[in-house]
């Protein structure tokens, strides 16, 4: 009936606020090690400047990424457990595999 609409609804609701708040707060310490390592694999990308020049900017890019990577591991979960379609429709979330494999 319509009361299941509405709490489905309000469900959506209460979800995109929360991953929006997730996204926006969630950052995943990085340690120099994992920015140097990054650095190391990716050194064609940085040339010849030094890794200090650039640890801040790694450090921040793979928090993001970590955190972005985690929600999407979240999202899959309650997914499954829900078998929510749509949960995410109007969030944007950043990611190059937009097509897992349905």
């Amino acid at each position: 009936g319509e009361n299941q609409l509405k709490e489905i609804i309000g469900r959506k609701l209460k979800a995109n606020r929360f991953i929006k708040y997730k996204s926006n707060s969630s950052y995943v310490q990085v340690s120099d090690d994992e920015a140097r390592d990054y650095y190391k694999n990716n050194k064609m990308k940085f040339g010849t400047s030094d890794f200090d020049s650039f640890k801040t900017n790694i450090k921040k890019f793979l928090g993001q990424k970590n955190a972005e990577d985690r929600l999407r591991d979240w999202l899959d979960i309650l997914r499954k457990k829900h078998k929510v379609k749509n949960l995410v429709s109007g969030v944007p979330i950043h990611g190059t595999d937009s097509t897992s494999g349905h």
